[in-house]
């Protein structure tokens, strides 16, 4: 090797270290997430737990939209509860229901497991849970003003509930999909949750991304917003 080709292959593993040192709190690859698969059976824990709470959101929607009557509805038109304060009340009580039960779920699997997390840890993975189970409770609310059959609506919220749990990861693993389908993943808010749920649990990491989620919930907060304009106007 030449001089020159030598001082070029130390200049470059020198940027390459350099880049890995900076970007060493927030770098996930497929590497790390092949470790994550073989990490035993907590990762198979950590991806039931995740799908489970997601399914809990359908399950419990369902029953409370099971409860409304069309008499209900009147009432609720006559004491004049518009439509909006209807999906806000159902976000909460979905949300705040299966969050509290999700973490303390989560909270005994992880005790019972021996896994000791710091508090701030614990309080990262709360709000992760808590975006993902609210956003998904948005979701479902979406779908359900969209359509007017209330069967067609459990439908088409089953079949989209699915695509959140499988393009999350959790039931496949990511490296597994085509590469073409990164471009849906790296945008997917089930994806980013599941995925830091993890770091946290099975890598110990001090740190957690949520842009994807925050612009979802902002994203679905305004469709409901306009969602519930149409339909006072009766346009839905």
């Amino acid at each position: 090797m030449t001089d020159e080709a030598r001082q070029n292959l130390i200049f470059e593993e020198f940027v390459s270290q350099f880049i890995q040192v900076l970007s060493s709190d927030t770098l996930m690859d497929e590497h790390q997430k092949a470790q994550n698969i073989s990490a035993g059976n907590m990762y198979f824990i950590v991806n039931g737990l995740f799908i489970i709470m997601t399914v809990w959101v359908y399950m419990l929607y369902i029953a409370l939209m099971r409860d409304i009557s069309s008499n209900l509805e009147d009432r609720m038109k006559v004491f004049g509860v518009t439509h909006l304060a209807q999906g806000l009340a159902r976000v909460l009580s979905t949300g705040i229901i299966v969050t509290v039960a999700s973490a303390l779920f989560t909270y005994g699997v992880l005790t019972f497991g021996g896994i000791d997390l710091e508090s701030e840890n614990l309080l990262r993975l709360f709000i992760l849970i808590a975006l993902h189970i609210f956003i998904t409770a948005m979701i479902m609310i979406i779908i359900d003003w969209l359509l007017p059959s209330f069967k067609i609506s459990m439908v088409v919220q089953l079949a989209v509930l699915l695509m959140i749990i499988l393009f999350a990861g959790s039931i496949i693993p990511r490296i597994y999909f085509p590469i073409y389908l990164d471009t849906f993943f790296d945008y997917m808010y089930s994806y980013q949750s599941l995925s830091w749920i993890e770091e946290i649990i099975l890598n110990g990491r001090f740190t957690m991304e949520i842009d994807i989620m925050i612009a979802t919930f902002g994203i679905a907060a305004v469709l409901l917003l306009v969602l519930s304009v149409l339909k006072e106007r009766r346009f839905l």
